[in-house]
């Protein structure tokens, strides 16, 4: 790799987070098909890796075992040169021989990929990290739904996407487009839904467009406006019924 790359293999430390039997197996066997992230098809198939200054875009998505740990690996991550992979992608391997891994970002990643034909060879284990997260970290970490008590106006996903539409690319919007009709079709849930938009557009994006759709609401308030607020509409996000405001999920979590 050192001889490929000019002398610099690009050699990062990296989190990978997963439950206690997960980590167990990686650190007998190593990593398996079956720890591939290919189930929201969000930055292709493979790895996914936080990078070692990013500890929380890791931890945020773990759970809590029986015995209230969370459980990291810290990982020793070889990247050769890396390629961006954009939301929406399908990949599984490097996209031609010059690259080696992918990353969400060159500039400033928050996500490393590792394809599954280097997993096991790009990527060492060297620590495990197990801990419970101290109280003024919840904010972070996942929520139980029913613990959440949203107060904030809810978003239509039509105006959602419609707003989202004149700042993302095409791709992506057809790919928010896919989720939404998804869970209209029932085969994903809300959460999931709004987790996936999270995913992709970022949570700075969201609020700006949330924020300006609430500011329109009460500079132009109509009777048939103000009746959508207090009561909510069928498939929009309603935060009273539903506890699953865009706004609200990204201010407090």
């Amino acid at each position: 790799m050192e001889n490929k790359c000019g002398g610099d293999a690009n050699v990062k430390f990296g989190w990978y987070g997963g439950t206690r039997d997960e980590i167990t197996e990686i650190m007998k066997h190593g990593f398996s098909a079956r720890m591939i992230d290919n189930s929201n098809g969000l930055y292709g198939c493979g790895i996914y890796l936080s990078p070692d200054d990013s500890p929380v875009e890791c931890v945020k998505k773990l759970s809590v075992d029986k015995d209230g740990l969370r459980h990291l690996l810290l990982c020793r991550l070889i990247l050769g040169k890396s390629e961006v992979v954009h939301p929406g992608s399908d990949q599984c391997h490097s996209s031609s021989e010059e690259f080696d891994s992918g990353m969400d970002s060159l500039s400033s990643p928050k996500k490393y990929i590792v394809w599954s034909t280097h997993m096991n060879t790009h990527i060492l284990p060297e620590f495990v990290i197990s801990f419970r997260a101290p109280s003024r970290l919840k904010a972070h970490f996942r929520i139980p739904e029913s613990s959440r008590k949203p107060n904030s106006p809810w978003m239509p996903f039509p105006a959602l996407i419609s707003a989202l539409s004149k700042f993302l690319p095409p791709t992506t919007t057809k790919l928010i487009i896919k989720y939404h009709r998804d869970h209209r079709e029932k085969k994903i849930s809300r959460k999931e839904l709004v987790q996936q938009v999270r995913k992709i557009v970022g949570d700075k994006l969201l609020i700006s467009v949330i924020k300006s759709f609430r500011t329109q609401i009460l500079e132009t308030p109509s009777n048939f406006e103000e009746e959508k607020v207090q009561n909510g509409v069928k498939n929009g996000m309603n935060c009273d019924e539903k506890k699953d405001s865009m706004e609200e999920l990204i201010m407090h979590r």
